[in-house]
C-alpha cells in the first residue's frame, strides 16, 4: 500500500519536469513529516492497546495460577496499599486474637480457591476500547474458554493509565 503511493508520487514529479528541485524538496520533506508522524501515533495508539491488554492477561494468569501477590501487583497502586493495609491488619488482629501470624491467610485461601476454580479456563485479551480522548482509560474485552458451570465465557475489564503504566481500576 505505502509503496503504491510512493510510486504514484514519484510518476507525478517524473511526468512534470517543470517542477524544480526546491518545491520537490519541500514536497518530499513535508511528505515524510507527515509519513512519520502518522507512524509514531499510531505506534503509540498500538503500545497502549498492547500494554492494556498485557496487564489484564498477566492479573488473569496471576488468578488462574495462584499469584495472589502478581494479580495484586495489576491493580492500581492506591489499592496495592489498601490491600497491603488490610492484609497488615488481619494479621494484627490474628496474632492478638489467635497468637499466630495471619497476615498471609487470606492470600493462601485465594491461591487454593482460584488455582481450583480456574485451573481449565484459558483467559485471552483480545479486544481493547478506550473510554476518552486521552486514551488513559479503557476497557478490556477477555474471553474465557473451557470454563464450566458458573464461570462466564466472557468478560470486561477497566484498566487505567498511572504514570505511564497500565493498571486494573478495582
Amino acid at each position: 500500500m505505502i509503496s503504491r503511493s510512493l510510486k504514484f508520487i514519484c510518476n507525478i514529479f517524473m511526468e512534470d519536469l517543470s517542477m524544480n528541485s526546491r518545491k520537490v524538496k519541500k514536497f518530499l520533506l513535508v511528505f515524510t513529516m507527515l509519513f512519520t508522524f502518522s507512524v509514531l501515533c499510531s505506534g503509540c495508539m498500538q503500545n497502549d492497546e498492547q500494554a492494556a491488554k498485557a496487564v489484564t492477561q498477566k492479573y488473569f494468569n496471576s488468578v488462574k495460577s495462584g499469584d495472589v501477590d502478581g494479580a495484586i501487583k495489576c491493580f492500581t497502586p492506591a489499592f496495592q496499599e489498601q490491600y497491603a493495609a488490610l492484609v497488615a491488619i488481619g494479621g494484627q488482629m490474628s496474632e492478638y486474637f489467635f497468637d499466630m501470624d495471619g497476615s498471609d491467610l487470606l492470600g493462601g485461601l485465594m491461591s487454593y480457591a482460584n488455582q481450583n476454580a480456574y485451573k481449565d479456563c484459558k483467559f485471552t485479551a483480545d479486544e481493547v476500547s478506550f473510554t476518552n480522548d486521552s486514551h488513559d482509560r479503557a476497557t478490556v474485552h477477555v474471553t474465557i474458554s473451557g470454563a464450566g458451570g458458573d464461570i462466564p465465557s466472557e468478560t470486561s475489564v477497566i484498566v487505567v493509565k498511572y504514570d505511564g503504566k497500565w493498571y486494573i481500576e478495582q
